[in-house]
């Protein structure tokens, strides 16, 4: 949520948000002690997932008055804000526990871009997504 709220809304775009996005995953699952229960303790995940739907709370009351602005400036896709903080969560803390197959970058310029681009976007696709 600090990341987000740090980010410069004046810039933001989708592809910025999924960029985002992948370093806040890269950067949790490269922290020891996650990777630590990913590898040897993944029966500690159920207790800590029992917290999700809290957490989720937090980042969409913080997030969502930022996603709604820049909905409004036309950086983003019009649509409901606090619906999307709680999507792009969800898509996070999935992407933690059981990362997509191939490239992080890619998949999430896959699934998030879409839902957030712009009118203006011109469909756009994250440096991290390849063009076939």
């Amino acid at each position: 949520e600090e990341a987000f709220r740090r980010a410069d809304l004046a810039t933001l775009s989708a592809e910025s948000v999924a960029d985002l996005l992948a370093e806040l995953i890269e950067m949790i699952r490269a922290d020891p002690v996650v990777t630590k229960v990913l590898a040897d303790e993944v029966d500690l995940l159920g207790p800590l997932l029992a917290d999700l739907a809290e957490m989720i709370d937090r980042v969409v009351a913080s997030v969502g008055p930022a996603l709604a602005e820049t909905m409004r400036a036309g950086l983003l896709a019009h649509r409901d804000a606090r619906a999307v903080a709680g999507w792009l969560t969800r898509v996070g803390a999935t992407c933690i526990v059981a990362p997509p197959p191939g490239d992080l970058r890619a998949f999430l310029a896959e699934v998030v871009v879409p839902v957030l681009a712009g009118p203006h976007s011109g469909g756009r696709r994250s440096a991290g997504r390849r063009r076939r």
